[in-house]
């Protein structure tokens, strides 16, 4: 089994290699456009399962859903199929969640307003057994938001991108990430130029 990681996009194209797209998740403009809609038909699915163990799962979320009237959501699952057990991230109307399910039920380990700043780039990581949850500005540098030690299977996770809502809404703006497992290069500042001073030579 191929470790999470290894799944990539900059979504320059719409990969069917890579991604089950719902009929209404499109690439656009080199990101993925989900729109938010009471069908939940802007999925996009992994083609195939991954190891979590050891590894991770990161999105750029450049802009989420519309909040509308609270019932609209961004959601990013690592989840088993069935869906019965799973990690995520949710994007409910203006508050980011991260939970976790076990056999359907969902525990939510965090919750914070939602700000566009310090939470554009979502994570999952694992390492000896916990789930973390982190999130971060840049890309660069991440802050943990929460742990579990998790109680199910991550070796065999497949990925679901989506948006949409349950309540009564009108036409809230559509969810638009990018770079899935791409972590933008850091910003090398200038060093200073160091001028020498070189003797004169004698004649």
């Amino acid at each position: 089994m191929a470790v999470m990681s290894t799944l990539t996009d900059d979504f320059a194209t719409q990969d069917t290699a890579k991604w089950t797209f719902g009929s209404d998740a499109s690439v656009t403009g080199g990101q993925l456009v989900m729109q938010c809609l009471s069908s939940y038909s802007s999925e996009a699915n992994s083609v195939d399962s991954y190891s979590l163990v050891g590894s991770y799962a990161l999105m750029e979320v450049v802009s989420p859903q519309g909040a509308g009237t609270g019932t609209t959501s961004t959601y990013f699952l690592c989840r088993e199929i069935p869906d019965v057990n799973a990690v995520r991230w949710l994007i409910a109307g203006t508050t980011l969640l991260a939970e976790y399910r076990v056999a359907s039920t969902n525990t939510t380990v965090f919750s914070a307003a939602f700000d566009a700043t310090a939470h554009r780039w979502l994570r999952f990581r694992e390492d000896a057994g916990t789930v973390y949850w982190d999130t971060s500005p840049d890309g660069v540098v991440w802050t943990n938001r929460a742990t579990w030690v998790s109680t199910i299977t991550l070796t065999a996770l497949k990925v679901a991108l989506g948006s949409g809502y349950y309540g009564t809404e009108s036409s809230p703006a559509p969810a638009v990430v990018d770079n899935f497992n791409l972590i933008p290069a850091p910003v090398v500042e200038d060093q200073p130029m160091i001028v020498r001073r070189v003797a004169p030579t004698r004649r």
